[in-house]
This record gives structure tokens, sequence and C-alpha cells, in this order.
């Protein structure tokens, strides 16, 4: 998908070393509440990298990932929250939020 975008996918492992270097950071979400969401253990240290390098961080993800409380999915750490305030902007197949 990023070969079609003309975009540089980089590794989990190397994203926050490299968020100041970049234009933007996106990353997905399993499920989003008004606070914040949740995705894979990693995201939140990526989007502290993102807001103290001042790159943009978007989180892409289907409008029915949007619950009225997001919380860890899974009790064997492969998941985490992240807070809503390190967020750009959702974007959705639906309604765009802020």
């Amino acid at each position: 998908l990023a070969a079609e975008l003309g975009v540089v996918c980089i590794e989990d492992r190397d994203a926050p070393a490299t968020a100041a270097d970049v234009d933007a950071v996106v990353v997905g979400a399993d499920a989003i509440s008004t606070g914040a969401f949740v995705n894979k253990v990693g995201t939140r240290v990526l989007g502290e990298a993102a807001s103290r390098a001042g790159t943009p961080f978007f989180v892409v993800a289907e409008s029915y990932k949007w619950l009225p409380d997001a919380k860890s999915v899974t009790a064997d750490g492969a998941f985490e929250t992240t807070p809503n305030a390190l967020v750009t902007n959702f974007l959705s197949d639906g309604t765009f939020r802020a």
C-alpha cells in the first residue's frame, strides 16, 4: 500500500525515532472513544514522539470503531490506549472527527 501511495512505510520498532523526520504519522485503531483510542502496544510512544517533534499524527479507522468507552481489548498486553489529545485528526469512512 505504501508503494502505491508513494510514501515510506517505517518498521514499528523504528517509528518513534523517525517521527521528526517524516511529514506525518498515520496509524490505525481497534476502537476509539471520546478520550482515547485503542491500538497495539507502541502506538502511545509513537504519538508522544510525533507530538514532541510537531509532526501531525493521524488515526485512520472505520466509523464502526467509534465506541462509547474504548478500553483495552485483551488482557495479554498486546493493546494499549493512546490519548486522543495526541491526535491531529481522525480519518474515517464516515464523519471526520478532530
